[in-house]
């Protein structure tokens, strides 16, 4: 039998990963620190006791089998075998031109009895492109078998099955280099759907395809659904390389007017609620060239870029702007509350469809365009389609000039608002609801308070809205104990024509105080100032904060009950703490040196008392 040479020694343990051959077994890895664990399948094994150390390609049971190694040492143990037909296996099957010249044809039809053992649900014969399309695909059909993916498109708010058809989405759930053949996994490796290291690259990841002009897909974002990732484990993925694709190019065709958003999900989330005229970047920094190339192929009017409210992306807002500008495509600014995105927006301020219509219709304008009067959100464009499709689409007003209002003459910013939305609310309200709106406009007056006010509740803030009265609190950290609750509040009444969710609105009055709800002094004496400054009653401050305090109360109670929770710190080895306190315990003279180590610590006495008080 012929020897192995040591380079391909070297290489059978280097560049095979020993987490595939784990995985084979049926063990179930998941991530531990630096490390993955699983349960031992030779041993009763509740503890995940199996080791692997991917940096290493290293594994090592602790439990009963005190077995480890390099993959030769994983099939020696799992098989029975010696290690020279251990390596002749792994040789056989991963490095198979080697092995021939090795060991002649029987490499060949071991290759292929492995393949017909381990059938594969891609294509063995399929292009580049094909292959990708047949990942997308896996992942596709492994999403609805995945109960912790679709959990989270629903706390996304993007549990929607005509979403989940439309966009192919999926879920890498690491099952699909199980089966694959050699030749397979190293293609998928030239595409990016494997790293070097051999793991999935979409591994525990959302999965969003990107598609070219003729449906084929040419790209792929990853957003890892679980929070407890190692520190510096990315969120968000893509292929390696260049990005390439579009999200929803379909919308290009129909329209002039387009929403760009940041994220994919934030894309995901526009079209769920029903603006379907939504494309993604790739980022803050990720507008690629074919996206650039999309706006201008298609002669787009009118774009309205949706980044995130963060420094991040206002900068990469406006760099994305001049860029379309330059092309003579006016830009507008969507914007949300400080620190939100679109999903959070959709997630949080309710109902999410006439919400977002109402910040995409005071969008402002950036730069760009003609100078002439333009229509924001509707209307015919150079290519004859309609504006934004969302709940109630409708003409807006506001151009590269400003706004206008009869004859041409410039708007006020207060008037261009309080036209938007009662443009936008008159196109999305069906006669039969109009007197139902009125109703309530009409309560809202009275000083009713509503069922549910509460807008967005964070760690240290919440916001509440009762017809034209806006509570914002602050100091709900500070309140760490039941019987307190020392807030800051700060109240305004805004003019009814100016809307209720712009920065900016026309204020008919403003109270801001900090003091204990929970004190019926304090309480009374906000609520006889408050009334004063904002020309309401007393009885209407009063069921407002009643309200308010029942919504607070829940909120501190749910944040006592986590602050409070058992703090579990799990205590991790490293490789070599492991292997010292092994070998601390597997010594031959075991007592010798706990009686030595007594002595040290300054105990005195006869060597049996001395081991049992360190059993003690």
């Amino acid at each position: 039998m012929p020897r192995i040479p040591d380079h391909l020694l070297d290489r059978i343990k280097r560049e095979i990963p020993v987490r595939l051959l784990v995985e084979r077994a049926g063990i179930e890895l998941r991530g531990l620190g630096d490390n993955l664990a699983g349960r031992c399948s030779r041993h009763d094994d509740s503890t995940a006791s199996l080791i692997v150390t991917p940096d290493k390609n290293l594994f090592h049971c602790m439990g009963t089998c005190q077995k480890g190694g390099s993959v030769i040492d994983w099939v020696m143990w799992q098989k029975e075998i010696g290690f020279h037909q251990a390596a002749r296996e792994l040789a056989e099957e991963f490095f198979p031109d080697d092995a021939q010249k090795l060991f002649g044809r029987k490499a060949e039809i071991a290759e292929r009895r492995r393949g017909e053992e381990l059938p594969s649900p891609l294509r063995e014969g399929a292009e580049d492109q094909e292959l990708v399309s047949d990942a997308v695909a896996y992942y596709q059909a492994r999403l609805e078998r995945s109960p912790e993916a679709l959990a989270y498109l629903g706390k996304r708010g993007l549990d929607d099955a005509e979403l989940i058809a439309r966009f192919r989405l999926g879920y890498g759930d690491r099952t699909l280099g199980v089966t694959l053949s050699v030749k397979l996994r190293r293609k998928l490796q030239e595409v990016g759907f494997f790293r070097s290291s051999g793991h999935e690259h979409f591994n525990g990841s959302l999965t969003v395809p990107f598609f070219g002009e003729k449906g084929e897909v040419l790209g792929c974002y990853g957003r890892k659904i679980n929070d407890n990732l190692r520190p510096g484990t990315p969120d968000h993925l893509y292929l390696p390389g260049p990005h390439r694709g579009l999200l929803n190019r379909e919308a290009f065709k129909a329209s002039g007017e387009i929403l760009l958003c940041e994220a994919p999900l934030d894309a995901l989330s526009a079209w769920r609620h029903g603006f379907r005229n939504v494309t993604t970047a790739f980022g803050v920094e990720g507008f690629s060239e074919e996206l650039h190339e999309a706006f201008l192929a298609h002669r787009t009017e009118r774009v309205l870029i949706a980044f995130d409210r963060d420094e991040a992306g206002d900068r990469g807002a406006e760099k994305t702007a001049r860029k379309l500008a330059a092309a003579g495509i006016a830009c507008y600014r969507v914007l949300f509350p400080k620190g939100m995105d679109l999903n959070d927006v959709a997630l949080k301020m309710h109902p999410a469809e006439k919400t977002l219509g109402l910040f995409f219709r005071s969008a402002e304008w950036m730069c760009g365009g003609n100078g002439a009067k333009t229509v924001l959100f509707g209307g015919s464009g150079t290519n004859g389609s309609g504006g934004l499709d969302g709940p109630g689409g409708s003409e807006g007003l506001e151009g590269p000039e400003g706004p206008r209002g009869a004859g041409g003459s410039k708007a006020s910013k207060p008037a261009q608002r309080a036209a938007l939305k009662a443009h936008v609310e008159t196109a999305a309200t069906s006669p039969g609801e109009a007197a139902k709106k009125e109703e309530r406009t009409q309560a809202a007056k009275e000083g009713s308070t509503s069922s549910d006010p509460l807008v967005s509740l964070g760690d240290d803030e919440a916001v509440f809205l009762f017809g034209d009265r806006r509570y914002r609190v602050r100091g709900l950290k500070r309140n760490t104990a039941f019987g307190v609750l020392k807030l800051n509040i700060l109240l305004t009444r805004e003019d009814a024509a100016g809307g209720d969710l712009f920065a900016g609105s026309p204020l008919t009055g403003l109270h801001a105080d900090t003091f204990d709800l929970y004190l019926a002094r304090a309480r009374q004496l906000f609520e006889r100032q408050a009334a004063l400054e904002l020309g309401v009653k007393d009885d209407v401050v009063k069921r407002d904060l009643a309200a308010m305090l029942r919504k607070l109360e829940d909120a501190q109670a749910e944040a006592l009950r986590r602050l409070h929770e058992p703090k579990v710190s799990e205590i991790l080895l490293s490789e070599k703490e492991t292997a010292e306190a092994l070998a601390f315990w597997k010594s031959p003279n075991l007592l010798d040196r706990i009686v030595s180590d007594m002595t040290a610590c300054g105990h005195v006495g006869e060597a049996t008392n001395k081991l049992v008080t360190y059993i003690g």
